[in-house]
């Protein structure tokens, strides 16, 4: 028998994007699992869904809150969490599950979450900026189909867990907005677990438009991250900022380029470090969508540029 699953569905209200989400759960190769979803207040209207759906309100609540509000509410072994404006792949749960089995040491499963087909333009832009190793570095591995590997974290968009891991070792921190999913892997990780990229667990989510939208996206990325490494060790600390620092080098060439005015031989060392930077971002920008460019080029820029200031106000913040 299959192992049974609850699929956990955060949102704001039940949407046409939620709707869809719901309406594509419904068409999983799979059999045994229920669907959560987690809206701030009850809909007006009736969800038309074949199987029985638990709705539950949860008030204007961050999404990590949502998510433990599912899982204390589910009946599954594994709770599968994806967002409300994404949805699955049909083999979504069936190739998951089969990963869960090689090893019992695989905690938490998840894959790519793709950029939709029927994308408008500039969420498209949005699309290629993060699936490009150039502006995104190992990043892009969770927005393209990436050969197997066992990662240091994976978003909660598509991200399958054990629900012994809320049991024993800990559930979604509530006071972040984001991150709340970097946090729940670092502690799989220090607790002798694994967490495991499967490029066959698919997921295809909607992106925020270039450009506000995206860049605040970005912005509160690199804040709550910065908030969620403050919270380990000096040792894991170290090894986590290396790792989310390497695609915002930009802001640093900025910073550097400054003091280099007032200092000479550090000049010629950040100009040609900035200029190769420059010319990786345009090469990459015309290789990935050559009629946009542009949009690629300062999207890619402004990418890096605010998830660093995100970082930099999270790391002096004090609460």
């Amino acid at each position: 028998m299959d192992v049974k699953v609850s699929i956990i569905i955060p949102t704001k209200k039940i949407d046409e994007k939620t709707k869809r989400c719901i309406e594509e759960c419904e068409k999983l190769n799979y059999e045994n699992f229920e669907i959560i979803v987690l809206p701030d207040f009850l809909p007006n209207e009736k969800i038309n869904c074949s199987f029985k759906i638990k709705i539950i309100p949860t008030g204007e609540v961050y999404p990590s809150i949502k998510k433990n509000i599912g899982v204390k509410n589910s009946e599954g072994e594994i709770c599968a969490f994806i967002d409300s404006d994404a949805y699955p792949d049909k083999n979504w749960l069936k190739n998951a599950i089969l990963n869960f089995n090689e090893n019992n040491k695989i905690l938490a499963v998840g894959g790519p979450n793709l950029t939709p087909e029927n994308s408008k333009l500039l969420e498209k832009m949005s699309g290629l900026i993060l699936s490009s190793f150039v502006f995104m570095g190992k990043f892009a591995t969770r927005h393209i189909i990436y050969k197997p590997y066992f990662p240091v974290e994976l978003p909660s968009c598509n991200l399958l867990v054990k629900k012994e891991v809320f049991e024993s070792i800990t559930y979604f921190p509530g006071q972040y907005l984001t991150a709340e999913d970097a946090y729940l892997c670092f502690k799989i990780l220090e607790n002798g677990g694994l967490i495991f990229y499967s490029p066959d667990v698919i997921v295809y989510h909607h992106r925020r438009p270039l450009f506000l939208p995206f860049l605040k996206q970005i912005f509160n990325y690199g804040r709550d991250k910065s908030l969620v490494l403050k919270k380990l060790n000096m040792k894991e600390r170290f090894k986590k900022l290396c790792y989310y620092t390497i695609p915002s080098f930009i802001t640093i060439f900025l910073i550097l380029l400054i003091f280099s005015f007032f200092f000479i031989p550090l000049r010629k060392i950040v100009l040609i470090s900035f200029v190769t930077y420059l010319f990786l971002i345009i090469f990459e920008s015309i290789r990935k969508g050559k009629r946009y460019f542009l949009i690629l080029t300062f999207g890619a820029i402004s990418t890096h540029l605010f998830y660093y200031l995100g970082f930099l106000y999270g790391t002096f913040k004090k609460k």
